[in-house]
């Protein structure tokens, strides 16, 4: 064989093996978990950005190399090859413990208070806080704040409250204490660096307050471990007088809207009534017009068989004098 088809040969085997690594290996479905911050498709699309990424070989070449791209609020993500044409990607997403109102924006943090991303719209589950002055502060890098110990307050209690799946909505830092927003219920805290015995005994009254439909005040800023845990309700006597006094202005109400129904009624039989009448009259003056008509009528005929009476009675007369 000459040099020319052993080149051939293997310019032939090397294709044929090109062709087998890019179609046989091409990924065609991606099955993605775990993330409730993204879709799967903000994750896909994040994933696999590099050129011929969607090939499985290609893809564990640049995870080796570059590691994956991943999203401000992705803290990992996990690769399982299932086959040669499908990939389950595992998204771990990071804790997001708060947000603040910047510009018009939400500007959301971690549990470390590093900046992660701030967009227009707000998540749920993500509370507010206010009450905080920060300074200039730069996605990936944690938020400059006046008092740091007071952020670090915010800090660890954030965190007990995602560790605790408790909604909050709002978190407000006064001069001396903690406000908690949750649901329709205000939490008082007084100032102090650890919180981990307060929300855990939230952690069960909020959820009964929340599926009972309470509102209300919880003041803990005395608390101690092993306390009891009361929530100051709206008073009900205010509510019941003003109950009683609604159904007394519903009840007049309901009167004067029957009285005018009744009058409109009247009004509106009276109506009727003078139709009525007026139709009455009208049908009434039809008849004698017809009356006046067939009576005229009568009295042409009348008229015309008297003259044709007296015309008998002249031809008649007539006859008799010819006769005589």
């Amino acid at each position: 064989m000459r040099w020319y088809h052993k080149l051939l040969l293997g310019v032939c085997i090397l294709g044929m093996f090109f062709l087998i690594v890019f179609f046989g290996f091409k990924i065609e479905h991606i099955k993605v978990e775990g993330t409730e911050c993204y879709t799967s498709d903000e994750i896909v699309d994040s994933v696999f950005t590099r050129k011929f990424s969607d090939n499985e070989l290609v893809f564990m070449i640049y995870q080796k190399l570059y590691g994956l791209n991943k999203l401000p609020f992705v803290e990992d993500i996990e690769v399982t090859y299932n086959n040669r044409n499908t990939v389950t990607l595992h998204v771990y997403d990071k804790t997001i413990s708060g947000c603040i109102k910047y510009m018009g924006q939400y500007v959301y943090f971690d549990k470390d208070g590093i900046v992660l991303q701030s967009l227009i719209e707000k998540k749920e589950g993500v509370p507010i806080v206010t009450g905080i002055k920060f300074g200039k502060f730069t996605v990936g890098q944690p938020f400059s704040v006046e008092d740091e110990s007071l952020f670090t307050t915010i800090m660890n209690l954030s965190g007990l409250i995602g560790h605790y799946k408790i909604e909050v909505k709002k978190i407000h830092l006064a001069a001396d204490k903690i406000i908690i927003y949750s649901g329709n219920i205000k939490v008082l805290l007084r100032n102090k660096a650890m919180y981990d015995d307060e929300v855990a005994a939230l952690s069960s009254i909020l959820d009964t307050a929340k599926k009972e439909g309470l509102s209300g005040v919880i003041d803990m800023r005395a608390f101690e471990k092993g306390s009891r845990v009361s929530l100051q309700q709206e008073k009900k006597e205010k509510k019941q007088k003003k109950t009683g006094k609604d159904e007394k202005n519903e009840a007049s109400s309901k009167k004067e809207n029957s009285q005018k129904d009744d009058s409109q009624k009247e009004e509106t039989s009276g109506e009727e009534n003078t139709e009525g009448e007026d139709t009455e009259k009208t049908s009434g003056e039809e008849n004698t017009e017809e009356e006046d008509e067939e009576k005229e009528e009568d009295d042409r005929r009348e008229g015309e068989e008297n003259e044709e009476e007296k015309s008998d009675e002249d031809e008649n007369q007539k006859e008799n004098e010819v006769e005589r």
